[in-house]
């Protein structure tokens, strides 16, 4: 009788299953990674587009802002907190024609973290921020050196700037120097 073997061996069977469940295991975990990495990706992107569009408007705002509209209500003033800020600017409407509005802006912070809440123009938005406990600033060249201060009490006067500061960042927006 010869000694031909024919198929596998019982053992060797075995580990042919063990080295398939390795690899299907292995490929299960990366294709598991890659989906939460995507969808991690997709909420910070959102976040970051969230974060883009609140820097724009506020710019857009600030730089709009305008003590001597020309409005019954002007008599209201530029005021501002470490967590509030009013004021008078320019918003462009639905027909793209700008119109004088108030401005109400103030900033939310939360156990899920901080965020920007901002009215103009009839239209109201809340934006998330970055860092803790973030505040406004104000800077007042009026004063030699220039320096940037808490709180801005009801004026005519508007600084020369406001500043978002945390943390983490700080979005520093230039006002309008002259009325318009």
């Amino acid at each position: 009788m010869s000694g031909k073997r024919s198929g596998f061996t019982l053992l060797e069977v075995i580990i042919a299953v063990a080295m398939t469940a390795t690899v299907s295991l292995l490929a299960t975990a990366m294709v598991s990674a890659v989906s939460t990495s995507r969808e991690q990706l997709a909420r910070v992107t959102q976040r970051d587009g969230q974060i883009m569009l609140a820097r724009w408007r506020w710019r857009e705002l600030a730089w709009q802002a305008d003590p001597y509209p020309i409005r019954a209500e002007a008599g209201r003033p530029f005021d501002g907190t470490p967590r509030r800020v009013t004021f008078w600017s320019w918003c462009r409407g639905a027909d793209d024609t700008e119109s004088p509005c108030f401005v109400a802006a103030a900033i939310l912070v939360q156990p899920a973290g901080a965020s920007l809440a901002l009215t103009a123009g009839g239209r109201s938005d809340q934006f998330p921020l970055l860092g803790p406990a973030p505040t406004f600033r104000f800077l007042d060249d009026d004063i030699s050196p220039p320096r940037w201060i808490e709180s801005w009490v009801e004026s005519r006067r508007y600084p020369r700037g406001i500043a978002i500061v945390s943390a983490a960042e700080t979005t520093v927006v230039r006002m309008r120097e002259t009325a318009r």
